[in-house]
């Protein structure tokens, strides 16, 4: 099915951070002059995909790659002519045939944990980045989910439900040199979730129900000073909370009158950007790239599927990963950001972990040859 007339408008921003262009009007006109301009033709071309002009756009980059096939060639407009093409714009490939839910990768990217059923239960798991090498972490029947990585690939941080099944806790499991276990923090009231670590001396980040607000709220815990604080106090609810690579911003999602949008702020719980402002719902979002990047979920595109997408902080790109009929979430970038994984249902519905580079969208002849195939 063509999903080109359910794309949404909506450019992404990071407010003040990028320079004013050109008006839409002076580009057309400045093709219409000169049809043979390629670097004219380049500007439009983005212009079009950047306000998902989706008909203009795959016009123009057509007449663009008869020009300069190496501008043609840019990821950012290979990405977006394929969604217009009803294509998908990467290739992403599941990790490993087993279910796999909310996947993330260690520092060095080389390994993924997750959470999965096991005889019924929800237990966290490890293996490496070719899908090898699988061992349980947990293996109990007191659902323990939301893993990461906690400074090394045998070091996790996780929930699970206390004991006596009244609460939920976050657990520090070590398996360096024999199992150990930490209960890190325990709540009594609400379900902790979107777990997050930057290092020894960092807070670990989640978000939880706070009982001064009524709504969810993203908070920290200071494990070696035993201090509970609450990093936002809104009428509204604060999720998906993420260190920076630094630790030093967190990105995250406000969530008003149904309006899901991505921000950042840093530690104090000052928003220092805002990253998108869609009409649709913009979730879970990852930093990679030295901090650069942002992956997200978003159901922008239409249909009622969610889609993975990564938006650079300095050029203001928002790039399409994904573009399925079924849904992608949980999105994880590589440190590098050359790499991204993230859960699927892709296939025959059960959720698992793909993965995807970042470096490798269609190609522009592929593009070319199915524009021709489509008459545009």
């Amino acid at each position: 099915m063509k999903k080109i007339a359910f794309l949404t408008i909506g450019i992404l921003l990071a407010a003040g951070s990028l320079p004013a262009k050109p008006s839409l009007a002076s580009l057309e006109e400045k093709v219409a002059r000169n049809p043979g301009n390629a670097k004219a033709v380049y500007a439009l071309t983005r212009r079009y995909c950047e306000e998902d002009s989706a008909v203009q756009a795959v016009e123009t980059y057509k007449r663009l790659a008869e020009l300069d096939m190496d501008a043609a060639s840019e990821i950012f407009l290979r990405a977006k002519i394929a969604v217009y093409l009803d294509m998908e714009p990467f290739f992403p490939h599941p990790v490993c045939d087993s279910m796999a839910m909310m996947p993330r990768f260690s520092d060095d990217a080389n390994w993924i944990v997750f959470h999965a059923v096991k005889a019924g239960k929800l237990n966290v798991g490890t293996m490496d980045v070719m899908g090898e090498n699988f061992r349980w972490i947990t293996d109990d029947a007191r659902q323990n989910l939301n893993p990461c990585f906690a400074g090394s690939k045998d070091r996790f941080i996780f929930t699970r439900k206390t004991a006596d099944g009244q609460g939920t806790e976050i657990v520090f499991h070590n398996a360096e040199g024999g199992e150990t276990e930490d209960v890190v923090f325990t709540d009594r009231i609400s379900v902790l979730e979107s777990l997050d670590w930057a290092g020894e001396n960092a807070p670990v980040l989640f978000t939880f129900i706070s009982t001064n607000t009524l709504s969810g709220e993203i908070a920290m815990y200071n494990r070696k000073a035993g201090e509970f604080s609450e990093v936002t106090q809104n009428s509204y609810t604060d999720r998906y909370p993420r260190y920076s690579q630094n630790g030093k911003l967190i990105a995250y999602v406000q969530d008003k009158k149904l309006h899901y949008d991505v921000f950042i702020m840093n530690t104090k719980g000052k928003v220092k950007e805002r990253i998108t402002t869609s009409i649709g719902a913009d979730l879970s979002p990852d930093f990679g790239d030295g901090d650069r990047k942002i992956a997200f979920v978003s159901d922008r595109h239409g249909g009622g599927q969610f889609d993975i997408f990564v938006y650079d902080r300095k050029t203001g790109e928002v790039i399409p990963v994904t573009y399925h009929e079924m849904d992608d979430s949980f999105p994880d970038l590589s440190p590098d950001g050359n790499w991204l994984l993230f859960q699927s249902n892709r296939g025959d519905g059960r959720p698992r972990a793909y993965i995807v580079s970042l470096n490798q969208p269609v190609s522009a002849e592929s593009l070319l040859v199915e524009i021709e195939a489509q008459g545009k």
